[in-house]
């Protein structure tokens, strides 16, 4: 199909997820941008095989942390949680242009605008490597948020 065809196909790209909760900081930081690296090497091959109508990558949920089992706010805030503008999210923006694919997935996220907590969001990068859209849980069951 020819990219102006309004058909596209997705996937749902289902890889074990790490926890980074027994890591030191500096080794969940090493470890996240590592998970992106083997994801972007199996969504490539995954596109590969598929071929290149596959547009939309999902990501699983918590896909580069797990989950804050235990862990305090201001510690997993250091430890598991990306900022709009970092790292994490510049590399995954290379891997939805390298692979000209829209990328969606959930993470823990700060906010300069919000010291003190986080969000679990929902994002999808797009092909151009823009962040396009950004969905951020306001009700926690574990931990507190603005609508508090």
């Amino acid at each position: 199909m020819a990219k102006d065809d309004p058909h596209y196909v997705a996937l749902a790209l289902q890889l074990t997820c790490p926890t980074v909760n027994e890591l030191s900081n500096d080794e969940a930081r090493e470890a996240m941008l590592a998970y992106i690296d083997r994801m972007a090497h199996h969504l490539a091959g995954s596109k590969a095989l598929i071929g290149p109508d596959v547009r939309l990558v999902v990501l699983p949920e918590y896909f580069m942390t797990g989950y804050p089992l235990g862990e305090t706010i201001p510690g997993w805030a250091e430890k598991a949680c990306i900022a709009p503008g970092g790292v994490e999210y510049d590399a995954l923006a290379k891997v939805a242009q390298d692979n000209d694919v829209f990328l969606s997935g959930n993470v823990y996220e700060t906010d300069e605008h919000f010291p003190g907590i986080y969000f679990q969001t929902c994002f999808v990068i797009g092909p151009s490597g823009d962040t396009l859209l950004r969905y951020r849980r306001l009700i926690s069951m574990f931990a507190p948020t603005p609508h508090d």
